[in-house]
């Protein structure tokens, strides 16, 4: 038990669910519940087999089962928790949206939806402040103050985090906006959604002094794709053992019914 709490958490902290800011939602919960359960119960295997317990595999397969309903369960529910904590605690989340077309309303909707997680809309920046609306309609109104104003605005408001959604031609005369949040400890994220039909991962990474956008579609890992051939390996290893017997019996089939021989070799032509 002590081993199986130690892993669970230890992967969440590795797959990073703990730190999505749609960790709220319904499908994520389940999709992070389903890889967090499934890279436990190959722990688990793992260290009995290391540890040679004599523990049969359906209380394994119980026990990863049942984690993962409860797990379920316990994140669908977690928010109401986390919101009487941060309420009675710690202060709110406060967050900012750059930007205001719909990007950005998209953005600032999701983030209303976490209210019970202490998450709070502060309000929109503009950019371009001639051609932006005063307000914007959710389910509060939000006001909409120029870029120019964040530097009095950090002084007289508490702000978490400002969520940058504008497109990526509009990022590099922001730069100086970026420098400030760093100065002030403002935590700043990029909405990186310019090819919206590209499904791969996204990360940051840096060659030297330059910041590199990864996008990949497959995963590069080495522990994980150590773990992916290891399950490989172990489910085609015990594939074979279970459908051995059948193999042997259409094997015999085959040799007393048709001539030649079972197994029938093509070489290459030399």
């Amino acid at each position: 038990m002590g081993f199986a709490l130690v892993a669970w958490v230890t992967i969440g902290l590795w797959l990073g669910i703990y730190e999505k800011l749609d960790s709220g939602r319904p499908r994520v919960i389940l999709r992070d519940s389903v890889r967090q359960c499934g890279y436990g119960a190959l722990c688990l295997v793992l260290f009995e087999y290391v540890l040679r317990l004599d523990l049969s595999r359906s209380f394994l397969g119980l026990f990863s089962a049942y984690a993962w309903v409860l797990l379920l369960l316990f994140r669908l529910t977690a928010g109401r928790v986390v919101g009487v904590i941060r309420r009675g605690f710690s202060a709110p989340h406060y967050v900012m949206v750059v930007g205001t077309g719909e990007r950005a309303i998209r953005i600032a909707e999701a983030l209303e939806q976490s209210a019970e997680y202490g998450v709070r809309l502060r309000g929109f920046l503009s950019e371009q402040s001639e051609d932006a609306p005063a307000e914007i309609a959710l389910g509060a109104l939000y006001k909409v103050q120029p870029i120019g104003e964040l530097p009095s605005i950090l002084r007289q408001h508490v702000v978490d985090e400002i969520i940058f959604a504008v497109g990526s031609e509009s990022l590099a005369d922001l730069e100086e906006v970026f420098l400030l949040c760093d100065e002030e400890g403002v935590r700043t994220r990029v909405a990186v959604d310019f090819f919206p039909h590209v499904n791969s991962t996204v990360s940051l990474d840096r060659f030297g002094s330059t910041p590199l956008l990864t996008f990949s579609a497959a995963p590069y890992d080495e522990i994980r794709l150590l773990v992916k051939r290891l399950t490989d390996i172990a489910a085609a290893a015990a594939g074979l053992v279970v459908l051995a017997p059948f193999m042997a019996v259409i094997s015999i089939l085959i040799r007393l019914t048709s001539p030649g021989p079972r197994f029938f070799a093509r070489c290459a032509a030399a």
